[in-house]
């Protein structure tokens, strides 16, 4: 699946689909109006969730 995304094939220490949802997990803390968040799914991936569903 990750070599669909990064069009290379995946090495078990690559960290740039983490430093990609650490740039968006900021993007969305600066737009407030956005009630979003990314969270992590242990052993799975990320998750867009909603802040009023989180709580």
């Amino acid at each position: 699946m990750t070599n669909r995304v990064l069009d290379r094939p995946f090495h078990p220490f690559d960290r740039s689909v983490d430093m990609h949802i650490s740039r968006l997990r900021k993007k969305l803390e600066s737009l407030h109006a956005l009630p979003y968040t990314i969270k992590t799914v242990r052993s799975s991936g990320y998750v867009l969730v909603s802040e009023a569903a989180s709580h």
